[in-house]
């Protein structure tokens, strides 16, 4: 009878360490489930991450994509434009030139221009004392060919001389010293001549005299 009592009491014991060491191996395996489902949820995160990475990832290439296609088609666009323009400049310079060239060779020559007077112009100049009178001369601002219309004058302190001009091109009219004629030097060179006359009749009186 004692014998069986003590198997049975061993067998107890056994089958309460069995079932302590189930009961703990099953602790273990519940732990390991709930990890193992933990690093399934953290994977799935992760997954989902990364699908939302390469979808964000494709819009933003695409977006740059088309915002890099569209600069350049403006770029293009504009270089297309200026490059238009900028033929179309030297286009407007090649004809100014050719038109400028065309007028300087068909021009006539500042000697040609200059043998028509213009005598509706006028200038008074300052008033002069000459041969013991008053005169106001009036000179005619008038383009005057020099080099056709000159003759000898006798030179004398109250006459102006001629100077011959060299011609000038029509695009330099603008620069050009246009020379006066008064208008009253023929009465100045008559006026001269008598009181010249008049000297010569004295001198010839005085001699006489003597």
């Amino acid at each position: 009878m004692g014998t069986l009592e003590d198997e049975n009491q061993v067998l107890r014991e056994k089958n309460t360490e069995l079932v302590h060491k189930v009961q703990h191996w099953k602790m273990l395996a519940a732990q390991r489930d709930s990890e193992k489902l933990d690093l399934m949820k953290e994977l799935n995160e992760l997954r989902l991450s990364l699908a939302r990475l390469r979808n964000n990832g494709n819009l933003e290439a695409s977006k740059l994509d088309t915002a890099l296609q569209s600069a350049s088609e403006k770029a293009l666009a504009h270089l297309v434009r200026a490059s238009s323009e900028i033929a179309h400049t030297m286009d407007l310079a090649k004809a100014y030139m050719r038109e400028r060239m065309d007028v300087d060779t068909e021009a006539p020559r500042w000697s040609a221009i200059g043998g028509t007077p213009k005598t509706d112009k006028i200038h008074r100049v300052r008033p002069i004392m000459m041969g013991g009178q008053f005169l106001q001369p009036i000179v005619a601002l008038r383009r005057a060919d020099t080099m056709l219309n000159t003759r000898p004058v006798a030179s004398s302190p109250n006459q102006n001389t001629f100077v011959n001009e060299r011609a000038v091109p029509i695009r330099m009219l603008q620069d050009v010293y246009i020379p006066l004629t008064r208008v009253d030097a023929g009465d100045l060179q008559t006026n001269n001549m008598a009181m010249e006359a008049e000297d010569n009749s004295d001198s010839s009186e005085d001699v006489g005299l003597d």
